[in-house]
């Protein structure tokens, strides 16, 4: 059987293996606010010790290049109805930024949007793209329900910039409908988010597992972490704990002084 006709063309394994060599370790320097929703606390305070490193193949590394793209064209499209939008900084000209826990927690917002038909209050700005279920559950049960990532990275822009509300637009990408939800902001959640990154951050042992039971949903696609030899988290016994290099000593010493998570 020939399989020639199902495999990528010499020239676009090319394409997809440029973007494999052009992409960086995908480790952080911070734990990201794009995370914190994560029910899993024991992957987070694992990922953020860099014990794992996820690799994409070149297909899946364009795609994400094209979510990015599109909030190009969301912010031209607010524009171009009157809405005052700041996707950077203006004093730094890089993206809005902010961080907690001693620098350690971070978030970039899309943009904040200012002068929108249903209020002229400022909203923080997320942007995302979605297949064509994933846009259906969506637009079915909200944000919150069926994206409760999404809805807690809401909640920390909301809470680290001080704004009331957040502006979510998901695009289809099968369609190019947009589906747009205005989020209120949760105070409770936004302080408990902070905190459950401090607890990540700052605790010398990883949380405790969310189930011991490899079939639960939110355990299926749990990665492997990686010390001096290929580990499994959730087999991962706590004597082992003590191979995680500890993120330099401004980690340390932000740990032994810890305070307020702010």
């Amino acid at each position: 059987m020939n399989l020639e006709k199902y495999n990528p063309s010499p020239t676009v394994q090319k394409i997809y293996e440029h973007y494999e060599a052009s992409r960086d370790n995908g480790h952080r320097a911070h734990l990201g606010g794009s995370q914190i929703g994560n029910p899993c606390s024991r992957a987070l305070w694992y990922q953020f010790r860099h014990a794992s490193s996820q690799s994409f193949e070149g297909r899946m590394l364009r795609l994400f290049e094209t979510g990015d793209r599109e909030e190009e064209r969301i912010v031209a499209n607010l524009r171009a109805i009157g809405v005052e939008v700041w996707e950077v900084d203006p004093e730094t000209g890089r993206q809005i930024n902010y961080t907690a826990c001693g620098g350690h927690f971070a978030l970039s917002l899309d943009g904040i949007g200012i002068g929108f038909p249903e209020s002229k209050e400022p909203h923080t700005l997320e942007f995302k793209t979605m297949n064509d279920k994933s846009f259906a559950q969506t637009k079915m049960k909200g944000v919150r329900i069926s994206k409760p990532q999404y809805w807690a990275q809401c909640q920390v822009g909301m809470h680290l910039a001080d704004i009331d509300r957040c502006y979510f637009f998901a695009v289809n990408k099968n369609t190019d409908e947009i589906y747009s939800e205005r989020i209120k902001r949760d105070r409770a959640e936004g302080e408990m988010l902070i905190s459950k990154a401090s607890n990540i951050i700052f605790d010398e042992k990883p949380p405790s597992k969310i189930s011991h039971d490899p079939s639960k949903f939110a355990c299926r696609f749990a990665r492997t972490f990686r010390f001096a030899t290929a580990v499994n988290c959730q087999k991962l016994m706590p004597e082992q704990t003590h191979t995680v290099l500890q993120k330099g000593t401004a980690l340390g010493a932000a740990r032994r002084a810890r305070g307020p998570p702010v």
